[in-house]
């Protein structure tokens, strides 16, 4: 099983395209994000993946060079090398006695389940999967951290400060307590309660990570939960946002600028690291000027059978009615999630009126 974190910045996978596409185009033409877990044990872990500042910096310069070529996806190993049979950092939850040391006894702990079952879900989430032995395997990995007790506000108050963060997944990992080498193949155990947060959807499909071996010791998980936000609120300077659901713009064809009847579509950037931001749409929109000024645009995931989406930005030269115009679900094995429309003060609908031709 990998484990590495995504350096991300202006490496992040940003792709232009100056006309719309059809939802299973865009995806097909993307390399797949890396699928990754989160490291095992219960280290310090200040690092986050996803750096907010450098994506809306590559965003912008996409927009800017009016170029579709790739960057490249930095990763960088988690597990560093360790000194044969040091200690490791030590869990806070409960361990032998009281757990038999032993990989299916601990798989098996009612505690555990009680744990997981018994967890409320915060308001403003919504449970995805429940009791799990095996955490998430997915794109969009973002960090974790570890808790002394199995609090599920506690994490979910943690992601919401992490931007970024559309999900989280917190369980219980059996870890050593040492480094497993030749001197001491199967040491004793230590229980980790720990949150990994995502950038991505979260569903049973992508609790994969059943543990690993280190040597002669076998980490396993138990009592996992994974949660995603119900909805993406973003408080964008110079928009106003509209919560759009699973659905996106389907604009008809209007006259504008050139007197041509197009549908307003003034390009698309799709991000490939897994995670959704509107922020960065909003700074890519800010810096289409001129012929392609931006006065409105669409933000969603474009999520393939159930996991691993992609974001895509949509720019458009004037605004349009979500009530009347949001026709767009996806197809195929391609749906659209946490998808929002920001408009601009100045909306651009009365110097691009509606065309009777419709390009649809």
């Amino acid at each position: 099983m990998r484990s590495f974190a995504l350096i991300a910045g202006l490496a992040a996978l940003a792709v232009a395209s100056p006309m719309p596409q059809d939802p299973n185009d865009i995806v097909a033409d993307l390399p797949i994000p890396d699928i990754v877990s989160a490291p095992i044990g219960a280290a310090d872990n200040d690092t986050v993946a996803y750096d907010p500042n450098a994506a809306a910096a590559a965003a912008v310069a996409v927009v800017l060079s009016d170029t579709s070529d790739d960057n490249s996806v930095v990763n960088k190993r988690s597990l560093e090398e360790r000194g044969a049979c040091t200690p490791q950092p030590l869990g806070s939850g409960p361990t032998s006695p009281e757990v038999a040391d032993d990989p299916t006894s601990f798989q098996n702990y009612g505690g555990f389940s009680t744990a997981a079952t018994s967890a409320v879900t915060p308001s403003r989430y919504v449970q995805t999967f429940k009791d799990q032995k095996a955490s998430v395997n997915a794109c969009g990995y973002l960090t974790y951290k570890t808790y002394t007790s199995y609090d599920v506000d506690q994490a979910a108050a943690d992601c919401d400060a992490i931007v970024g963060c559309k999900g989280f997944n917190i369980f219980f990992e059996r870890d050593p307590t040492l480094n497993p080498a030749a001197g001491c193949p199967n040491p004793a155990s230590t229980t980790v309660i720990k949150a990994s947060f995502w950038g991505n959807v979260l569903n049973p499909i992508v609790a994969t990570n059943s543990g690993q071996y280190r040597n002669k010791f076998q980490v396993v998980i138990a009592g996992s939960n994974a949660y995603n936000v119900k909805e993406v609120d973003s408080s964008l300077t110079g928009y106003s946002q509209t919560q759009l659901g699973n659905c996106a713009i389907q604009a008809p064809g209007t006259t504008c600028t050139t007197g041509q009847p197009d549908s307003l579509l003034a390009r698309t950037l799709t991000f490939q690291d897994g995670v959704l931001d509107h922020t960065r749409c909003q700074k890519a929109c800010d810096n289409l000027t001129g012929d392609n000024a931006c006065k409105f645009f669409t933000s969603y995931m474009l999520v393939t059978n159930g996991k691993c989406g992609v974001q895509q930005c949509a720019f458009y030269k004037r605004a349009w009615d979500p009530a009347t115009y949001c026709k767009n679900f996806g197809q195929g094995n391609i749906s659209i999630q946490w998808s929002s429309s920001f408009t601009s003060a100045d909306d651009g609908v009365a110097t691009c009126p509606l065309k009777s031709r419709s390009l649809f």
